[in-house]
């Protein structure tokens, strides 16, 4: 057992079959064109968009099974709120480069012109343990100085603390008013990371106990930065 501990401390230690290879069969991407032209005009005009469905069954089962067990986690955030794993720490996978440059290809327009700056995933505590902040605080969501920053969850819903659970998060209308954004897993959120205006607002997540059900939050910035 302490030749194995030898090995493995400190080191990025990823689910067999998802690194260095891992790739899903067919394209990452599986969303259709009309629903892909409505995120980049509710992109470009509002400055925000929500897609859902967005990837293949495949590549989000091997995406989830990525963050959930790789050993890539190596910064508490926010009193230990979170999780933080960053590419340079073993986060950057072939099928992650591959789900990135997928979604480049189907949102030409959005993600086309702009290369990845930024990839982070936040994977939250759900201990339950005392002295934690009441609200689980934003996972990277602040406006980053990015052109596009985009939000994709990947764990079910079922894992949620409560299925009653609020919108964790909302994105500001032109009226000075808000749309929740209920949690779904394959939903992919998407914002103008240099408008502050555009940002999300973050409301607060928790999920229940386990390994298994222990949230990632992945936000990607593409541009800048």
């Amino acid at each position: 057992r302490r030749g194995l501990w030898a090995r493995v401390h400190n080191a990025a230690v990823h689910p067999r079959g998802r690194a260095p290879g891992g790739h899903p069969a067919g394209p990452p991407v599986r969303a259709g064109r009309p629903e892909l032209a409505a995120a980049e005009e509710a992109l470009a005009s509002r400055g925000h968009a929500v897609l859902d469905g967005v990837l293949s069954s495949g590549a989000l089962r091997g995406l989830r099974l990525l963050l959930r067990d790789s050993s890539i986690y190596y910064y508490p955030k926010h009193g230990g709120s979170y999780l933080l794993a960053l590419l340079e720490d073993g986060l950057a996978q072939p099928l992650l480069a591959e789900v990135v440059e997928s979604l480049r290809a189907a949102l030409p327009d959005a993600l086309g012109p702009h290369a990845l700056c930024e990839a982070r995933a936040w994977k939250a505590d759900n201990s339950g343990l005392p002295g934690l902040p009441a609200v689980p605080p934003s996972p990277g969501l602040e406006p980053g100085g990015a052109e596009v920053g985009v939000l994709l969850w990947t764990t079910p819903r079922r894992a949620l603390a409560s299925q009653a659970a609020a919108a964790p998060l909302s994105l500001p209308r032109a009226d000075g008013t808000a749309a929740p954004v209920a949690y779904a897993a394959n939903r992919l959120v998407l914002w103008r990371d240099n408008c502050p205006a555009a940002a999300p607002r973050w409301h607060g997540l928790r999920f229940r106990g386990g390994f298994e059900h222990r949230g990632v939050h992945l936000v990607l910035r593409f541009g800048g930065g």
